[in-house]
């Protein structure tokens, strides 16, 4: 009786704000214009009926490039991950930068499993994700609120790559449950822009068109506009979003968010002869096809949301010559050649030229993202618990205040039993290095002799042992840095950091740096150093950058590098010049020459052994003097095959001596 009661009290709660059952709020704003807050929880499985699958007419307009996505942890952030992979696929590369497709994002989300997508929600385990992403941390399975994983604290410094976070999806912190995101619109039909009335509000909430532009900032690009508008019609209004409207954002590239009571999906197309338009409704790979103003799957169609970015950043395009570099030299001898690099694009051109094995930082991590990088790997060496995660903050403070996120990778461990975990570097190109230092800062919490420790390792090879470098248990209560060499070096390395902790945070780290020295003779230079930057405008002359050839120091024999040039051109963001070096053995001294009177002539023929060390020819010189310190005489040069020369002029000189010298070119 009573569960009857409890409904009949909602029903009516609902009725009392308006038609559309997911309007749970509605107030004044300081113009005296009403707001409606709308939560869209999706549509269960259960309940769902998908429209007709699309049959376009030859006089359809369609964004073909939209990807299509079915439910990543809510419709709505899944419905966003579609409109900024089509970004991504379309000139924005940035929205997504995981190691899928080559970086870029696909088609589908099939690459990662039903349900999965790192765009709509990072999982960990996905996509070459180590640490804990955006599902670890707020999706709980029960579709409640106020169980999120991540606890009741702020955890807007933890977003990073998932428009879940920033739109507030699933998350306590914007008063979202499982799936849910909240939209606001007014209620005569005008649009509402990027409002942020909501995050001040108690309990607070995000506005999830307003968390889109926040995702597609933080990825480096410009909103130009972004709002929520209910369609004319709906509820009677006489003003409100067309489809007129719609038809235009299509033609001008521009995906809508189409909102249907309680679900949330992407327009992607229209037909220019009727009120049908083509949609993306986040539960298969299909798309599909519904009337403007009218309702899919029994749910009435009521707003939109826009969002619009400015012009994509148009880059340079970068052409180089040559593809290789391939030089001969004599011992200790130097060449320069040119690399020439010019810009055929519209934009400018911004780039950067390195060698490997020079001075400098090899690796440089200060773990301010919101996650381990991808390139970073974590093994459980023992025990059962959290691993190695990320925090918020830089180092500085005290370790106690690791409850408040002040630390960015710490250790964590609340399971009452001894655990280990290691923290293993990508691999490292220390080729040409004479001597490196691994730099680092850490701390260990001062709760007591609870035993934590920190280990340093370093290996050769990918399959070889681990080799302890330094062992730390002094429990620093504020951020310590440690510096060190780095043994045994090879072309490939690799350090790891293992934590072990009873329980607590135990371990903290960051600002992971190792720079390696070379020889001060390093046989290739790029411009006398080992890197070089610059910029080229559109329509500006190239740059013709002098690359150096040394070889001081070297053995005879063959020696090979890699130009590496990187650049914000999008066809071509990373270019390998390979580069060859030989150093030529040395060429052995002729034997003194023979000398004979060509019979019946004043000719004289001089012949020679020929010499190793495949010369290209000799050379035969003149001189009246037997030091040749004066007056010498190019006679003439012969090819390596020939190893005699006639001087047809010998019998015009009073006194002569011969010298003979082989060469290379």
């Amino acid at each position: 009786m009573l569960r009857f009661k409890l409904i009949i009290t909602f029903c009516l709660i609902m009725v009392a704000l308006g038609a559309n059952p997911y309007v749970v709020n509605r107030f004044q704003d300081a113009n005296g214009k009403t707001i409606e807050e709308i939560v869209v929880p999706g549509i269960p499985e259960a309940l769902r009926q998908p429209g007709p699958i699309a049959t376009p007419s030859r006089s359809a307009v369609i964004l073909n490039d939209v990807p299509k996505l079915n439910w990543c942890y809510g419709c709505s952030a899944t419905s966003a991950a579609m409109m900024a992979g089509y970004y991504d696929r379309n000139g924005y590369p940035n929205m997504y930068e995981g190691p899928t497709n080559g970086g870029v994002f696909p088609g589908t989300n099939s690459s990662w499993g039903y349900g999965e997508c790192p765009l709509s929600a990072t999982h960990q385990g996905y996509d070459g994700l180590s640490s804990q992403g955006h599902v670890d941390r707020f999706w709980t399975g029960s579709g409640n609120s106020g169980d999120d994983p991540f606890g009741t604290g702020n955890p807007t410094a933890t977003y990073a790559n998932c428009t879940a976070d920033y739109m507030g999806t699933n998350q306590d912190w914007w008063s979202n449950s499982d799936g849910g995101t909240t939209f606001y619109t007014y209620n005569d039909g005008s649009p509402i822009y990027d409002y942020t009335g909501g995050e001040t509000a108690s309990p607070r909430k995000r506005d999830g068109i307003r968390g889109f532009r926040l995702f597609m900032e933080s990825r480096g690009y410009e909103v130009t506009t972004n709002y929520n508008q209910k369609i004319l019609g709906y509820e009677g209004n006489t003003q409100g979003y067309t489809l007129a409207q719609f038809q235009d954002s299509i033609d001008n590239g521009i995906p809508v968010m189409i909102h249907i009571e309680g679900h949330t999906m992407v327009g992607v197309g229209y037909e220019s002869t009727n009120s049908t338009i083509y949609i993306h409704d986040t539960w298969d790979h299909s798309m599909h096809s519904m009337t403007w103003g009218g309702t899919y799957s029994r749910a009435a169609h009521y707003s939109v949301s826009v969002i619009e970015l400015a012009s994509a950043p148009v880059a340079g395009i970068i052409n180089w010559i040559p593809s290789a570099f391939s030089q001969n030299l004599e011992l200790h001898a130097t060449a320069t050649q040119n690399l020439g690099i010019t810009n055929s694009g519209s934009g400018t051109l911004d780039y950067e030229c390195a060698v490997a094995g020079g001075s400098g930082a090899v690796l440089q991590e200060n773990f301010e993202a919101s996650s381990i990088p991808a390139s970073w790997t974590q093994e459980n060496v023992s025990g059962s618990g959290n691993p190695w995660t990320i925090a918020s903050g830089g180092h500085s403070g005290n370790p106690d205040a690791a409850y408040e996120g002040s630390y960015n990778v710490r250790l964590f461990n609340f399971s009452f039993t001894p655990m280990t975990v290691k923290l293993i570097s990508p691999a490292l190109d220390l080729s040409g290095a004479t001597a490196a230092t691994l730099s680092f800062w850490h701390a260990q919490d001062n709760w007591g002799s609870d035993q934590d420790e920190l280990r340093i390792y370093y290996k050769n090879s990918f399959g070889g042992a681990w080799n302890i470098l330094a062992t730390y248990t002094d429990e620093v209560s504020s951020w310590t840095q440690r510096t060190m060499a780095l043994p045994n070096l090879s072309s490939t390395y690799y350090i790891a950091f293992e934590g072990t902790t009873n329980y607590g945070y135990g371990v903290c780290l960051d600002a992971v740096e190792v720079t390696q020295q070379s020889a001060g003779s390093s046989w290739l230079t790029i411009n006398s150093g080992y890197s070089y930057s610059a910029s080229i405008a559109s329509g500006a002359p190239g740059h013709s950058i002098p690359i150096g050839f040394d070889a001081a120091g070297l053995e005879a024999g063959n020696y090979s590098k890699t130009i590496t040039i990187t650049s914000n051109c999008t066809i071509n963001p990373v270019v390998e010049i390979p580069v060859n070096l030989t150093v030529l053995s040395p060429l052995s001294v002729p034997q003194e020459p023979t000398i004979e009177q060509v019979p019946g002539s004043s000719r004289v023929k001089i012949s020679w052994n020929a010499v190793s060390g495949n010369p290209s020819g000799y050379k035969v010189y003149n001189c009246a003097l037997p030091d040749f310190s004066s007056e010498v005489s190019l006679l003439g040069t012969t090819t390596a095959s020939r190893t005699y020369f006639v001087d047809f002029l010998a019998g015009t000189r009073t006194k002569g001596f011969y010298r003979v010298i082989a060469f290379r070119n």
